[in-house]
């Protein structure tokens, strides 16, 4: 009697554990990856795919760049996007003739200054045409008054890592590889450039450019290039919308590598002194991160509240 209902449940039993054992497999393939211990070094699986490039050199390099580029990439029949181009020019053009900042010092040949712009995806839409006009008429007014200004962006090449998870996925997916994407660091207007280039400009707000963000690094590369200059005062502002995130890096090396590392590039630029460093957060608190910032709730106060800020930070270099 025992056995017959022993053979009766047997392959009901065998196949619950079967279930069982297939849902505790793909729990362990995909169960969240831990941070690495404190003070672990920052790591980078591979730099092959990372890209500086011109802003208007974008349109020609785009299956360069990623698979997601030439798919994303809006051009000059997209009317939504024309019609957010045209919009941040006539904000910036009311910026100018408003003179928000007439009152600041005429003569700004000792300084070097770069806007460094995050190009996440949460930024599209109505953010990145308040930040586009905004910085766009900060350049042409700090460059009028003998500063050397730089505009630069930076983002990822694409989405889920680009050509540079690929490579790590060919590998054998090695564990704790390290920043897990390509990153793409954008010139629209380097120190040395008479203005901003309109082809940059649109460039600027084209969803070709918004991915996510790797913020150490690009805060590490825009104080190269200010260290390259000669102006006895150099700052490096930083506008962004949030933490730095990558979910192709984060998902293979713990929640924490990121953030940890943003920290610890800034924690040293404020103790060197070399690039007096600050942050305007959008709709965002960035002070957890920067000494010196201000955040900024409505987009459409930006304007007013990043001139404020920035006349601020530049006399008190001139103290």
């Amino acid at each position: 009697m025992l056995d017959a209902a022993i053979r009766e449940w047997f392959p009901i039993i065998v196949a619950a554990v079967l279930i069982g054992l297939a849902w505790l497999y793909q729990w362990y393939r995909s169960r969240p990856v831990r941070d690495l211990p404190e003070g672990t070094p920052y790591k980078v699986y591979t730099t092959e795919y990372d890209i500086e490039i011109r802003a208007e050199d974008i349109a020609g390099r785009l299956s360069e760049i990623s698979r997601d580029h030439p798919k994303y990439w809006q051009d000059e029949v997209d009317p939504e996007w024309v019609a957010n181009v045209e919009n941040s020019k006539l904000k910036a053009k009311d910026l100018l003739e408003a003179g928000l900042i007439t009152d600041m010092l005429d003569d700004l040949s000792d300084f070097a200054i770069s806007l460094l712009v995050d190009h996440s995806g949460s930024m599209r839409g109505e953010p990145m045409i308040g930040i586009a006009a905004t910085v766009g008429a900060l350049t042409e007014v700090l460059s009028d008054k003998r500063a050397k200004v730089e505009l630069l962006g930076y983002t990822t090449a694409g989405w889920k890592g680009g050509f540079a998870r690929g490579k790590w996925l060919a590998s054998g997916k090695p564990k704790y590889p390290g920043r897990l994407c390509a990153v793409m660091h954008i010139i629209y207007k380097a120190a040395d450039d008479q203005k901003l280039n309109e082809a940059a400009f649109y460039a600027m707000q084209n969803l070709g450019t918004l991915y996510e963000n790797i913020d150490g690094e690009a805060i590490e590369w825009a104080e190269r290039r200010l260290l390259e200059r000669p102006e006895k005062h150099r700052l490096l502002v930083v506008i962004s919308d949030g933490a730095p995130v990558d979910d192709s890096t984060l998902t293979q090396n713990g929640p924490s590598i990121l953030w940890r590392h943003i920290k610890k590039v800034i924690g040293r630029i404020e103790t060197e002194k070399s690039v007096v460093l600050c942050g305007i957060g959008i709709n965002y608190r960035v002070d957890e991160f920067y000494a010196n910032s201000v955040s900024v709730e409505d987009v459409s106060k930006l304007p007013e509240i990043a001139f404020t800020f920035l006349k601020k930070m530049i006399f008190d270099q001139r103290r």
